[in-house]
């Protein structure tokens, strides 16, 4: 916010919103690890300064989160078309971020946004990373959707990573394809397998 000039009280105003959201005891695994690990695989794969595009989208693409809600993505467009407007920013800008926070939707079969494809790269690369730190998203997804019985959250689930596992890309920037793509299927036919093998149980 600072790189776009805002004034100092209303940043801070807006940050501490902000903060508040991703920091509710409900946020288990859309939280601030989450805009962590995006702003250092941004830094990693595809350095920007701050202030730009990509940049202003982590902090307002999961700012509202309901799990049970379809309209996170719109409601977080629009509360940062508010907050953005508020601290100056063009009407470019707004529109952009608003955009590809509403990309986000649909990862998968989202149009190319050009360089700020690493963003959207960059929201579902967890499913790349390593084999423990795999299962502690899960994990705190499962934590996320606990209002969810056991079966209708796995049903959920499994279509989800069954049609990703269909896909012939997962990732639109060459460099997280190349670098992620791999261990993302390994770890999605790990987690249909022991998902599938629950649900297919007596005591499920």
């Amino acid at each position: 916010m600072d790189a776009i000039g805002a004034e100092a009280m209303v940043s801070e105003s807006i940050f501490k919103m902000i903060i508040d959201n991703y920091t509710h005891p409900s946020r288990h695994y859309h939280n601030l690890d989450h805009l962590r690990a995006l702003f250092f695989l941004l830094e990693s794969h595809r350095p920007q300064p701050p202030g730009t595009i990509s940049r202003l989208a982590v902090w307002w693409h999961d700012v509202i989160y309901d799990p049970l809600s379809g309209d996170n993505e719109t409601n977080s467009a629009n509360l940062a078309k508010i907050h953005l407007s508020e601290i100056g920013a063009s009407p470019g800008v707004i529109d952009q971020v608003c955009a590809l926070i509403m990309a986000t939707k649909s990862h998968f079969t989202s149009a190319s946004f050009g360089e700020d494809d690493a963003f959207l790269d960059a929201d579902i690369a967890i499913l790349g990373a390593p084999e423990a730190i795999y299962r502690r998203y899960a994990l705190n997804l499962r934590a996320e959707y606990s209002m969810l019985p056991t079966q209708l959250f796995y049903q959920g689930r499994l279509a989800f990573l069954n049609k990703a596992l269909s896909l012939a890309r997962l990732f639109k920037t060459d460099v997280f394809e190349d670098t992620y793509a791999g261990p993302a299927r390994l770890n999605m036919k790990n987690e249909v397998t022991e998902l599938t093998t629950v649900k297919n149980s007596p005591k499920a």
